[in-house]
């Protein structure tokens, strides 16, 4: 089992803050496995960095190879032990693109009656939930040309990342559709995904 990894929190201003998130994440001698800021105070332009390793020693040299003045706050702890792809999908909410609906599994209670065409996609390792703008953005136009009534004799979804078009195309046309990707987990996760969805066969 993967033990979780150790943070570096830091607390401070805005302009410092970036700073040293450039340190952590391109320029420094030890490089964070990821780095996020996010803003504390918008009053104040306070901001919060976190960067991840994978060994307390690893955050701990990171830290004292910083120059930080005293009345920032920063401090090393351990990420607790969760299911971080769970917590992240009760974060998702359903999106809606026209007559497509696209869900993870925590939402399947919230499924509109009659929803023409529902597409259960789960958060994981490849792209592509339908909350990005460009999947959304796909969606709504495909939704559009169908309305308008054209067809299809052939349909490639080119890096496909989680199906997401592809299962959408495969729903409203009932046909076969090519999906490709240079990503091996996102061609593992589009075929997972096309047999969840019921398209697999297509």
């Amino acid at each position: 089992m993967a033990v979780p990894p150790y943070a570096i929190y830091i607390r401070g201003p805005k302009a410092q803050i970036f700073d040293l998130s450039d340190l952590l994440g391109f320029e420094g001698d030890l490089v964070a496995n990821a780095v996020s800021i996010f803003e504390d105070d918008p009053d104040t332009e306070t901001f919060n960095l976190q960067a991840l390793f994978d060994t307390k020693e690893e955050a701990e040299a990171c830290l004292k190879s910083l120059t930080i003045p005293t009345d920032v706050e920063a401090f090393i702890t351990q990420l607790p032990d969760e299911d971080w792809v769970s917590l992240s999908q009760r974060g998702l909410p359903p999106v809606e693109a026209g007559r497509f609906w696209v869900y993870g599994a925590h939402d399947t209670d919230k499924l509109p009656d009659g929803t023409p065409w529902p597409i259960h996609i789960e958060a994981g390792p490849a792209f592509g939930t339908g909350h990005h703008g460009t999947t959304h953005g796909c969606l709504l136009i495909f939704d559009d040309l169908l309305k308008a009534g054209d067809r299809f004799g052939s349909v490639l979804d080119l890096g496909c990342g989680a199906g997401t078009l592809a299962i959408a195309a495969a729903l409203a046309l009932k046909q076969k559709v090519q999906a490709s990707d240079i990503d091996q987990d996102a061609v593992d996760v589009t075929l997972e995904n096309a047999g969840q969805n019921k398209v697999a066969h297509l």
